[in-house]
């Protein structure tokens, strides 16, 4: 089974925080569709819907399962004092749950020591939004498997 845990992103630069948040779970709910997502998580509490949502980081991680699997930039692995393992050579796991920061914040310190520390190498030292980075853990996911 996958699982998704992600936080909302800002969208200050969109006329209302609705609508950003409203297109932010739009592009979550298809990425899940198209890679067979079982389970979306959240965080925080912001949508008036169905969508499972928590309000700390660390409900929604209570409520994950199987091996967690968090998306950090190489640097931030190094301030953790972790060797990430890069995405060409990772072999993902039967039953995951991917997690994912956003723009503002990393989740390198709910980072345990039996969970995996994943990084994808870009050309460009920069942020990238879960939403952008998801996609392409999961197609190398279903090309391995």
């Amino acid at each position: 089974m996958i699982t998704i845990i992600a936080r909302w992103d800002y969208w200050d630069r969109l006329p209302t925080t609705e609508q950003g948040t409203y297109a932010e779970f739009t592009i979550w709910e298809q990425i899940c569709l198209c890679y067979n997502v079982k389970k979306l998580i959240m965080v925080p509490r912001l949508m008036n819907s169905t969508l499972e949502q928590y309000d700390t980081f660390e409900e929604a991680l209570e409520h994950s399962q199987g091996k967690r699997v968090f998306l950090e930039k190489e640097q931030r692995a190094k301030v953790i004092s972790r060797v990430p393992v890069f995405l060409e050579n990772y072999i993902h796991p039967e039953d995951v749950t991917y997690v994912f920061g956003n723009t503002e914040l990393d989740n390198s310190s709910w980072v345990r020591e039996e969970d995996t520390l994943l990084s994808v190498r870009i050309p460009h030292n920069g942020d990238m939004y879960g939403v952008s980075i998801a996609p392409i853990v999961l197609n190398d996911r279903m090309e391995k498997s």
